[in-house]
């Protein structure tokens, strides 16, 4: 394990961990993004920009499923590689929270200053109750959708169901899907929206709400532009907008 000393540099795969470590990381340390927000983690290959930011970072903080992560192992000098632990949508309050504290934790047993130390504290109290703020105006705002049936990618199933939704039926991402997926879903009755994930691949979404003749709704399952209360609260209006036509 190393000390992380004045001036280190904190990667983040993707824009969910991005988000927590740019708020603990506020005067303690320098974070870069390695994936934005808007693309697929999965999905993504490294530019030579990237493995510049690998070779000249000191850990890289990743949820292990990237499959990019095998070409950083193989670069001549890479960073130390953490896998998160933190399991569930971190766009979920709840899961953001339990990852924040993990990652508050990695962070404090490697830093010697004291005074980052206590800067590091600072921010992760304040990331708690920001985040928690955030889960009070989501669940008022988002009260209207309660109960409402819809159908949607697996990978915002847990995002809708934080939200009160009835997901009745999900689908894989376009890389994955399958005839019998699409046959299954279309035996689905009584729902009212389907909910696509802005970052897979594919037009799964656009398949199923063209033939069940039922809205749309794209919402983004990473932060976009660095902002994860803008994006959830993007996310709920977009639903409250379908569902308020119905």
């Amino acid at each position: 394990m190393i000390t992380l000393l004045v001036g280190f540099t904190v990667l983040a795969s993707t824009s969910d961990i991005e988000y927590v470590l740019s708020h603990l990381g506020d005067g303690v340390f320098e974070v870069r993004e390695i994936v934005p927000g808007g693309m697929c983690p999965g999905h993504f290959d490294l530019s030579p920009k990237d493995a510049y930011l690998l070779a000249n970072g000191d850990i890289l903080i990743s949820h292990g499923w990237e499959g990019w992560l095998k070409k950083v192992e193989k670069l001549e000098s890479h960073p130390e590689i953490y896998t998160v632990k933190t399991k569930g949508n971190w766009m979920v309050p709840s899961v953001m929270k339990q990852a924040c504290d993990e990652l508050y934790i990695l962070l404090r047993q490697r830093i010697s200053d004291s005074v980052k130390v206590k800067k590091l504290e600072k921010n992760r109290n304040a990331l708690m109750g920001l985040i928690d703020s955030l889960d009070m105006e989501i669940k008022h705002l988002s009260s209207p959708l309660k109960g409402i049936r819809v159908v949607c990618n697996e990978f915002v199933k847990d995002q809708l169901e934080y939200l009160g939704m009835d997901v009745v039926k999900t689908f894989p991402s376009g890389s994955d899907v399958t005839p019998e997926n699409i046959k299954e879903v279309l035996k689905v009755r009584d729902v009212k929206i389907i909910v696509e994930n802005l970052q897979s691949v594919g037009k799964t979404g656009e398949v199923v709400s063209r033939e069940m003749q039922i809205p749309l709704v794209v919402i983004s399952n990473f932060p976009l532009n660095r902002d994860y209360p803008g994006t959830m609260i993007e996310n709920v209006k977009k639903l409250l907008g379908i569902s308020s036509n119905d």
